[in-house]
C-alpha cells in the first residue's frame, strides 16, 4: 500500500512539474554579443508565394558600426538595362541597440563599403532599418519591424555566427 502511495505521489509530481523553458524573445542581446559576422539561414523552401524576400547574406557588426550585404532577387530586367533579377545592395553605418530594439542607420555604398553609390539602377543615399533584437537555439534573431511586410517568413531573418 506504500509502495502504491509513494508512485502515485511520484507521478503526480512529475506530470506536474513544467519544464521551465527559456523562451527565445527573452534572450536580449547586448553590444558584445554582437560584435562579428553573421550569416542569414535564408530559406527559399518556405516562400509562399513568388516573390522572394531579401537575403542578409552577411550582417557584420564592429564596435558601434555595421556592414551588410543584402542580396535581392526579383522577376523582370528594366528598359534602362537595370538587372532586376539578382542585385546586392552594401550599406555600412552605425547602430544603436535599446533593449532589444535594434537601429541600423547608413549609407549605401559600393562593393569596396567606402564609396558610396552614385548607380541610378539600385537604392543609394541613406538606409534605416529596425528590428527586434533576440537569441534563440544560437541563432541571432532579428523580426522586421518595417511596416511593408507581406508575409510572416519575410518578417524573421534567423542568422548565424561565423
Amino acid at each position: 500500500m506504500k509502495k502504491i502511495l509513494l508512485f502515485c505521489c511520484c507521478s503526480l509530481l512529475f506530470v506536474s512539474c513544467k519544464k521551465n523553458e527559456i523562451k527565445c524573445s527573452s534572450i536580449k542581446p547586448e553590444q558584445e554579443s554582437l560584435q562579428g559576422t553573421w550569416k542569414h539561414q535564408y530559406d527559399a523552401s518556405k516562400v509562399e508565394d513568388i516573390t522572394l524576400p531579401d537575403e542578409y547574406e552577411y550582417l557584420q557588426f564592429r564596435a558601434d558600426s555595421f556592414y551588410v550585404k543584402i542580396n535581392h532577387r526579383g522577376d523582370f530586367i528594366s528598359l534602362t538595362g537595370c538587372n532586376y533579377l539578382f542585385w546586392s545592395d552594401y550599406v555600412k553605418g552605425k547602430y544603436t541597440l535599446n533593449g532589444t530594439k535594434l537601429l541600423l542607420t547608413g549609407i549605401y555604398t559600393e562593393v569596396d563599403y567606402l564609396t558610396p553609390r552614385l548607380d541610378t539602377c539600385y537604392k543609394r543615399g541613406v538606409y534605416i532599418d529596425s528590428f527586434t533584437a533576440s537569441f534563440c537555439k544560437g541563432q541571432l534573431h532579428l523580426e522586421w519591424l518595417h511596416p511593408i511586410t507581406y508575409n510572416e517568413y519575410e518578417k524573421h531573418i534567423y542568422l548565424n555566427k561565423q
